[in-house]
Formats: structure tokens, C-alpha cells, sequence
């Protein structure tokens, strides 16, 4: 322990001469000597709050804008403002009449388009497993039918127009009859 000691006594005696000023110390005995002035208040007791009123805002480091898929009115917020939420978390239910509504409605024109297509297949002949034959579609027996009408007034045109055109050359009829039955020949032609 003696040992300790002494080497501790050393090492302090060594480290004092090192942060002694070279003039021999007498500059830190002048300051030392200096009169200093102080300045005191006597001390009281008095409440301070403990709240800071301030005006401002605060702004989230991280946020988010929800918006739903489809438009409607809110029934349900079972989350509240500031929860922490996960994904695929329910956080606002809709009212489900107005989409209730257009599912029927939906359903409905299902419906109104698998009739359509019954009546069409029925009417074109394909009801059951009947081969379809088109000359017993009733558009096609009508179209058929106005075709034939158009080609007869057709030819009938073109006879009258052969004839009326024999009659201007004898002189029997005004060349305005004959280009009229002309014209009529051209419009049932076409």
C-alpha cells in the first residue's frame, strides 16, 4: 500500500509542476487577489403553470386519403379518428339499399336479355332441336316478299317506259309522260 501511495504522491507532485505557468505562478495570484462583483435578488415563491398556450397546427408525419369504390352513404364507422388500422380492415360500411337496388335491377335486365334471346331463337326456328331454316323466319318470308314486289313494279316500270317510249316517237304522247314513266322505271330499277 506504501508503494501505491508514493507513486501516487509523484504522479500528482509531476502533474502540478507541468500546469504551473512558466513566471512562477504570480499571474495566478494577482488574479486570485481581484475583487469580484456580485449581484443578489432576494429569492420568492410563486405558482408557475405547468401547460404552454400556443396557436398553430399540427401536421401527421404520415397520412392518408380514403376513398370508397363506389358512391353511397355511410351506415358504420366502426373505427375511430386516430385508431391504428391494418390492411383490409373494415373502416366504413355503406348503406347496402342502393346497392341492393342495382343488383335487382341488374337481375332483372338478366332476365329481360335470357327472354330476348328465347323469343329470337324461337322466332328464327331454333326452339328446341329443330335445324333452322331461314324461309321460315318471318323477316326473312317479308323481305323476301317486298324483293318480289320491288322486282315486279320493276318490270311492270320497264314495260310502261318501252311502251311510252314507242308512243313519242309516233308522236301520241309528250316527251314529259315519257320521261316520267322513265323515271319511275330508274326508281324501281334501283
Amino acid at each position: 500500500m506504501n508503494r501505491v501511495f508514493l507513486a501516487f504522491a509523484i504522479s500528482t507532485a509531476a502533474f502540478l509542476c507541468s500546469c504551473a505557468p512558466p513566471n512562477g505562478g504570480n499571474a495566478v495570484a494577482s488574479e486570485i487577489s481581484k475583487p469580484i462583483s456580485i449581484s443578489t435578488a432576494p429569492a420568492e415563491v410563486r405558482s408557475v403553470s405547468s401547460y404552454y398556450r400556443e396557436t398553430g397546427s399540427f401536421l401527421a408525419d404520415e397520412s392518408s386519403d380514403v376513398a370508397p369504390a363506389v358512391a353511397g352513404r355511410v351506415s358504420a364507422t366502426p373505427v375511430n379518428i386516430g385508431d391504428f388500422v391494418q390492411s383490409g380492415q373494415v373502416i366504413c360500411e355503406l348503406e347496402h339499399l342502393d346497392a341492393q337496388l342495382r343488383l335487382n335491377q341488374a337481375r332483372a335486365t338478366l332476365e329481360q336479355a335470357r327472354f330476348a334471346l328465347r323469343q329470337a331463337r324461337s322466332r328464327v326456328g331454333l326452339a328446341g332441336s329443330a335445324k333452322f331454316d331461314p324461309e321460315s323466319v318471318p323477316e326473312v318470308a317479308a323481305a323476301r316478299s317486298n324483293w318480289e314486289a320491288a322486282a315486279s313494279s320493276a318490270k311492270l316500270a320497264a314495260a310502261d317506259a318501252k311502251r311510252y317510249e314507242n308512243l313519242v316517237r309516233s308522236g301520241d304522247v309528250s316527251q314529259s309522260n315519257w320521261e316520267k314513266f322513265n323515271t319511275q322505271k330508274e326508281t324501281a330499277e334501283a
